[in-house]
C-alpha cells in the first residue's frame, strides 16, 4: 500500500516540529543549567523595594 503525497507531507512536517521542538527543550535545559552554575553579576544589584528606599530617605532626613 503507498502512502499519498499529501499524508507523507504531513508526517514530514510533524516529524520535523517534533525534532524541533526537542531541539528547542534542549537547549532551554542547558540555558537553564548554565544560569543555575553562573554566579550573581557584580554589576548588578538585588532590586530593592520602594518602601526600603522611602524608609531609608526618612531615616536619612531625621539623622
Amino acid at each position: 500500500m503507498e502512502i499519498s503525497a499529501e499524508f507523507s507531507t504531513d508526517a514530514e512536517r510533524m516529524e520535523q516540529w517534533t525534532s524541533t521542538a526537542r531541539l528547542r527543550r534542549l537547549e532551554v535545559e542547558r540555558i537553564e543549567a548554565l544560569l543555575a552554575g553562573a554566579p550573581e553579576p557584580c554589576g548588578l544589584a538585588q532590586p530593592v523595594c520602594s518602601e526600603t528606599i522611602e524608609a531609608d530617605n526618612r531615616m536619612g532626613e531625621t539623622a
